[in-house]
């Protein structure tokens, strides 16, 4: 038993070991893309699919590369009905920015012919199904350059695979899974970033790296984008601090990607003179259309319910949505107890911090800066929530936590690192005792 111990937590990379990561990594996708399959075996219609269908063909009938979202229509029907109809007087509530639609009408699966829609559900389900695995697969190559240990990487690529929404995201008509990829490819080029100088990493293919992920997140959903904005600034700031200088920041090789930058705030520039704000919702969008829809619920609601008992609420359906699916009612679970465990996500890599700085280890600042880069998003979307509630609609959703299954290979990384750490601890007390005895 010691023997095997050893075998699956020792650091030296030989050969065998390697090929067992290997096999694990294999082994995670295979079940990733199980799990996908499974979840779409038991949902008809996931959320919001109708919407981002919608969004497609009006791409595809206006050729628009930055969208009028006042003119974008919603389909009349569920997503799984593919010959469809454009819903009459209906505005699309979705203000995201179109670079996932345009990766899917690249495609051509999506035809309009006057006010009628046809598609093929399935083939746009698994475009959004390759792209996940295409971030999957950078998610394991983070996790191989950077776990040594097999007791590591298979917490870290099962943990990741098994996240209760990822195969919900990963397999639906969502721009979630091109989340996912952006957050892996701005987390694999500022990991490049903060090695060493003397490694010779801070080259111009990183910023590029960094710089690609950025425009990926911010052109396709703001959550993701929030991400960003904020891990990169803690990085760059307590990197030009431990380092005392700004070249970081001010350096030919970032300079040189900043129109990838410009084009991001371009478009960030044109949204706000069309609607005031960098994240155009339905209230912004089409104001007097928003309040016939069911997500106006007008004043009905504000004298009765407290802040106290809306913040209980949102954040009961957080959980219940983070736990992901209830296969006996083909949805998202219904009872928060059982949705409660899945949540540990959020608390585990604190642990690993604290172990860290008992131990006074060199912290990687990358993983930390977007772990707490989420934390403020779920502030953010907690209080937006809130305001809207309170002092626009009534409305008293907003709690989808979904949109954070794209920034989770550092969390994974970070509680894998908890389990590598308590493993190696064993195996030191081991070898104690055995020089003891001798």
């Amino acid at each position: 038993m010691r023997k095997i111990l050893d075998f699956f937590i020792t650091k030296n990379r030989e050969k065998s070991q390697k090929i067992v990561i290997v096999i694990v990594y294999i082994l995670a996708a295979i079940v990733f893309n199980l799990r996908i399959f499974d979840t779409q075996s038991v949902i008809n219609e996931f959320a919001d699919e109708r919407v981002h269908i919608a969004y497609v063909a009006y791409l595809e009938e206006t050729g628009k590369i930055i969208p009028e979202f006042k003119d974008i229509p919603t389909l009349e029907h569920p997503s799984f009905v593919e010959e469809n109809n454009y819903e009459e007087g209906s505005v699309n509530y979705l203000g995201h920015a179109p670079l996932y639609y345009h990766i899917l009408k690249l495609f051509n699966i999506v035809k309009v012919d006057g006010n009628n829609v046809t598609y093929s559900l399935f083939a746009l389900r698994l475009i959004t199904q390759i792209i996940s695995n295409i971030a999957l697969f950078v998610g394991f190559y983070i996790g191989y350059k950077n776990i040594k240990s097999i007791i590591g990487t298979i917490i870290f690529a099962f943990g990741l695979v098994t996240v209760p929404l990822f195969s919900y995201v990963s397999g639906a008509v969502q721009n979630d899974a091109l989340s996912f990829l952006g957050m892996n490819i701005y987390i694999l080029g500022m990991l490049r970033f903060v090695k060493n100088e003397e490694e010779k990493k801070r080259d111009y293919l990183t910023y590029f790296i960094i710089a690609l992920g950025c425009f990926i997140c911010m052109l396709n959903k703001l959550t993701a984008g929030l991400f960003v904005i904020i891990s990169f600034l803690i990085i760059f700031i307590y990197t030009m601090i431990k380092e005392k200088s700004i070249k970081p920041l001010i350096c030919k090789e970032f300079f040189a990607t900043i129109p990838v930058y410009l084009i991001i705030l371009a478009y960030y520039l044109i949204i706000i003179s069309r609607y005031g704000t960098i994240n155009p919702s339905l209230p912004n969008i089409a104001p007097e259309y928003f309040k016939t829809t069911e997500l106006y619920g007008g004043q009905i609601y504000l004298d009765k319910i407290p802040f106290d008992y809306y913040a209980k609420m949102y954040w009961t359906n957080f959980v219940r949505y983070w736990g992901g699916v209830d296969k006996n009612i083909g949805g998202i679970y219904s009872d928060v107890n059982e949705a409660k465990l899945p949540v540990i996500i959020f608390i585990l890599p604190i642990i690993y911090l604290i172990f860290e700085i008992m131990e006074k280890k060199k912290i990687n600042i990358v993983y930390y800066a977007v772990y707490f880069a989420v934390l403020a998003a779920i502030g953010i979307q907690f209080y937006k929530a809130w305001y809207e509630f309170r002092f626009v609609s009534g409305y008293t959703g907003g709690y989808h936590s979904r949109y954070y299954v794209c920034a989770m290979v550092p969390f994974l990384y970070l509680i894998a690192m908890i389990f590598e750490s308590v493993f190696n601890i064993f195996k030191e007390e081991d070898k104690h005792e055995k020089t003891n005895k001798k």
